[in-house]
């Protein structure tokens, strides 16, 4: 990897993930704005100076490659100051020099420091989200089960990596009553997320770690369990929605298809948002983490004018919309 972070005790990658977390959990809504923005304050400086404090920078071409499409993507487009691209673009740097190519974590015993440290979190997040179901007097959003975090959508991917993590130490030979149970928890929160991609990629990493454990052998059960897992998820997804209350924390429940602003939330619309943004620019893309907000209609879900966020719909048309084509060429190959 282009970076190496030598540190002790993984606390460079803790203070980082807790941030992360603090954000899109439930804390904002009960915590007032003056401490929660002092605790994110500390929470920053502690991650800078554990970055700059044990770093030590090792280059190579693709990394180059790909960070100088992002600056040049900065560069060559007008974005709206809303979206504050270069400061996401620093923040990403430090996390993506900072946790290192963790795809790969058997290259380099710091990097699977981190990606121990980031499932101990994600354990810790779904127990307390599991204990939540049966405490919580009700749900944000749109009327999903989100646990301590914000949103559904953000539950469910944590649910689904924690099950495979647990899959794993199976394998590994570690049978014990506490992996099983954590396991059992994990299946059950990332159900009553009602991700249905989460779902099925969870369904889809355990066809390939079966065929890869058991070759020919999973074709015959692997197939039977992924029915059971399917037929479960549809039932407990049910059976959740008729034990949220109607009046969650910030609004009614509401169907899918109808978003806070009233617009149609579709990923059809979000994904045909993401299309007319990379026909526009298509070689070097709308801009990194920002939107065009000239090629896409005004009243879109896509981004929120007043805070800057952006909800893409797709991970990597997203990647494709706001780098182009070189920045997805280059991604693709980091990855494979």
């Amino acid at each position: 990897m282009a970076l190496v972070i030598k540190y002790k005790k993984s606390l460079f990658v803790t203070l980082l993930y807790l941030a992360y977390m603090l954000n899109y959990s439930v804390m904002p809504h009960f915590i007032p704005e003056f401490y929660l923005q002092m605790f994110r304050n500390i929470m920053i400086l502690g991650t800078f100076i554990m970055f700059f404090k044990y770093l030590s920078l090792k280059l190579n071409l693709l990394t180059f490659v790909f960070t100088l499409i992002c600056i040049l993507s900065i560069v060559f487009n007008e974005t709206h100051p809303i979206f504050k691209a270069e400061i996401r673009f620093v923040f990403f740097l430090i996390i993506f020099f900072g946790l290192g190519l963790i795809l790969k974590p058997k290259y380099s015993s710091d990097q699977l420091i981190n990606f121990n440290q980031i499932f101990k979190i994600n354990t810790i997040v779904i127990i307390l989200s599991f204990i939540s179901y049966f405490t919580y007097i009700g749900s944000l959003g749109r009327g999903n089960f989100s646990g301590v975090l914000n949103h559904s959508n953000t539950l469910g991917p944590i649910a689904a990596l924690v099950c495979i993590d647990k899959i794993l130490q199976f394998y590994k030979g570690e049978k014990t009553f506490k992996t099983l149970v954590i396991f059992i928890i994990s299946f059950f929160v990332l159900v009553l997320s009602g991700s249905r991609a989460s779902l099925g990629t969870f369904l889809i990493s355990l066809v390939f770690i079966g065929i890869y454990i058991y070759r020919l052998k999973f074709i015959i059960w692997g197939t039977g369990i992924g029915i059971v897992f399917v037929s479960a998820f549809f039932v407990l997804k049910e059976y959740n929605h008729l034990l949220i209350p109607e009046e969650s924390l910030n609004n009614r429940y509401r169907p899918r298809t109808v978003f806070e602003k009233g617009f149609d939330n579709t990923r059809f619309l979000l994904w045909e948002e993401r299309i007319d943004e990379f026909i526009e620019s298509p070689l070097i893309g709308s801009g990194f983490s920002a939107v065009n907000i000239n090629a896409i209609p005004k009243n879109t879900v896509s981004y929120d004018i007043e805070s800057g966020s952006i909800q893409p719909g797709s991970g990597y048309l997203g990647i494709l919309s706001m780098l182009g084509i070189l920045g997805f060429l280059a991604f693709l190959l980091l990855l494979f």
